[in-house]
């Protein structure tokens, strides 16, 4: 039986965190990628106070993350977001009670920093309809969808 725990970032992982990362870009064909960049960008949210970031161990490898960063909302400065920036688990562990678990978790580390609302955002090439359905029964409304084009 597999051995499964959620753990707070861990700076030796960040080369795991951004594996993952490339995994997730790909699935998705994300064109808004760039391998080096999010490195970098790794690098710096291990150690970065405005940041939440947990990651899901599977009989000690890394099979998911979800990160977000705390901020003034941006038309509300006043108003505390921890808004997410990317959640991904790999398709084996995505319908299992852990990937859930990993959300609940950001959730409580967010209310533990005070934040007064979750932004948490879907991919539509990723089963997005149904994550809206999970995130409509965790409480949350859709407030916007975002589209993109190349010109």
């Amino acid at each position: 039986m597999s051995k499964y725990e959620i753990g707070e970032r861990e700076p030796e992982r960040v080369e795991e965190y951004c594996e993952l990362m490339d995994e997730f870009s790909e699935e998705f064909e994300n064109p808004f990628y760039d391998p080096e960049y999010i490195r970098v960008m790794g690098q710096a949210a291990m150690t970065a106070d405005d940041v939440v970031a947990l990651h899901l161990l599977k009989d000690g490898k890394v099979v998911g993350f979800i990160w977000g960063i705390v901020s003034g909302h941006p038309f509300a400065p006043q108003v505390t977001i921890l808004n997410e920036m990317s959640w991904f688990v790999t398709k084996e562990e995505r319908n299992t009670s852990w990937s859930m678990k990993l959300f609940k978790k950001f959730e409580a580390e967010g209310k533990e920093r005070g934040v007064e609302y979750i932004i948490a955002s879907l991919i539509m090439k990723l089963g997005g309809a149904k994550l809206q359905k999970v995130y409509e029964k965790m409480g949350y409304t859709l407030e916007e969808m975002a589209f993109s084009k190349k010109v």
